[in-house]
């Protein structure tokens, strides 16, 4: 019911007992404002006539008013259809029906109305998108944070081998791993920079030495029988990402090859 502007029902607290033979025990019915409600449940059974539309259009009110209620009232009730509209962008038009009992000797009935509801779909849509982009976020930013702490001890590791072992081959190669596990920790910087700007991106380089490190890098993961050879041609003094020219040095090779 409607009760000076507020949304109103008859209500009944009941309490389960545990009793077998008395399971419950209900008290005195009284009206209470549908606000009080931490939730409502809307369970509605046909037939579609006047109480449905009704319920469903005091329900949509009390949401109005603050009540939290499920299922929604209008997604019950109305019909949101999309059609073509002029530059191929779609136009969502509501159709709000209602049953019609004429006078007479008219035949019963539907009526209704048409509603352009395009923008609030959109707005839907966008806080959807929103929404699922939030959620990425944060799960990139907890993979980024996760990687980068498993990153510290390859890199340490790595430098204290280098400095234990006196073969020049292998000093090279423990380097390879200090500079790419560096370069990695740029790229997840990078990410957690995406979410968090106070986090640094990593220092910038000249393009032509940064594209050298990045393909020496990625020459020591290559099989045996692949050479890799590069012939760098500056045109202009560009600065870059080492952790990025890494990342498109590897993904060009590994598509190649």
């Amino acid at each position: 019911a409607l009760e000076d502007g507020q949304v109103t029902a008859n209500t009944q607290h009941i309490t389960l007992t545990g009793d077998a033979t008395q399971w419950y025990r209900a008290e005195e019915p009284q009206t209470v404002r549908l606000t009080e409600f931490d939730a409502v449940i809307l369970r509605k059974d046909p037939p579609f006539d006047l109480e449905y539309v009704y319920t469903t259009q005091l329900l949509e009110l009390a949401e109005n008013q603050g009540t939290r209620v499920f299922n929604r009232p209008q997604a019950v009730r109305d019909i949101e259809l999309a059609t073509a509209g002029s530059a191929g962008r779609a136009v969502w038009i509501s159709v709000n029906l209602g049953p019609h009992t004429p006078a007479g000797d008219e035949l019963p009935g539907v009526r209704g109305t048409l509603v352009d509801v395009t923008e609030r779909m959109e707005r839907r849509n966008r806080e959807a998108r929103q929404a699922t982009l939030s959620a990425l976020g944060q799960l990139a930013g907890g993979v980024a944070h996760e990687v980068n702490n498993l990153l510290h001890p390859i890199v340490n590791l790595a430098r204290r081998a280098r400095d234990r072992t006196a073969d020049a081959e292998s000093q090279h190669l423990l380097d390879l791993v200090v500079s790419s596990g560096q370069h990695a920790g740029e790229i997840v910087a990078g990410v957690l920079n995406a979410f968090n700007p106070a986090t640094p991106p990593g220092a910038v380089r000249p393009i032509g030495p940064a594209l050298a490190e990045a393909l020496q890098a990625v020459r020591a993961t290559l099989p045996a029988g692949v050479q890799l050879f590069e012939t760098i041609d500056l045109q202009a003094d560009v600065q870059v990402l080492p952790g990025e020219m890494l990342q498109v040095a590897s993904n060009l090779v590994i598509n190649a090859v």
